[in-house]
């Protein structure tokens, strides 16, 4: 599970991320924030 995961924001920051306008205005961004904590904790 946390695979698939890890996985799913990956391919977000790779391929939808960069078509979209920047609208995140949090450091670090959530979808960083999201590989840290699910790596960290599970």
């Amino acid at each position: 599970m946390k695979w698939l995961l890890l996985k799913i924001i990956q391919f977000y920051r790779k391929y939808i991320s960069p078509n979209t306008p920047p609208s995140c205005r949090f450091h670090p961004t959530c979808s960083e924030y999201g590989l840290t904590a699910i790596s960290r904790f599970g």
